[in-house]
């Protein structure tokens, strides 16, 4: 299970975790490299939220609002769109990109509404050179993109 996410919009972050029980409605998430517990867990309840043990709840977005749009403060990292798969309304061609740890890239995407997971790197000056590997998904081992 693999987790790219923001709190704030502008920072990004990356968290793997795992699902069991009864349903697999038991996820577990390492929260540690957000400063919080390595072993998480939380219970789904599917197609509506996520509880965790601090009480706190994550809601499931049915499709992305206009705040998904917005421009991110690093030009790597945040949620992009492929307009070959983008459908309004839709996380059909969604990327959500989080750097963790420095010069590591993870994406979460879809293309016809089911998830992939891929990882990447930025190099260059400025970290302006992006590298993801998508032969997981069909595509080329290794697409640069700047």
């Amino acid at each position: 299970l693999n987790i790219v996410g923001t709190d704030d919009g502008t920072s990004w972050w990356a968290l793997k975790g795992r699902c069991s029980g009864l349903g697999m409605r038991n996820i577990t998430i390492d929260f540690s490299p957000k400063g919080g517990p390595s072993d998480a867990t939380g219970r789904w309840a599917p197609g509506e939220t996520i509880t965790w043990p601090d009480g706190n709840m994550w809601a499931l977005l049915a499709a992305p609002t206009r705040a998904f749009l917005l421009d991110a403060a690093d030009d790597h990292t945040g949620v992009f769109f492929d307009p070959h798969h983008f459908k309004v309304g839709t996380f059909r061609g969604m990327r959500f990109i989080a750097e963790d740890p420095p010069h590591v890239l993870k994406m979460v995407g879809s293309d016809d509404g089911t998830f992939w997971f891929l990882e990447g790197f930025c190099t260059g000056p400025k970290m302006t050179s992006i590298h993801f590997d998508f032969s997981p998904k069909g595509g080329p081992k290794e697409l640069v993109g700047k």
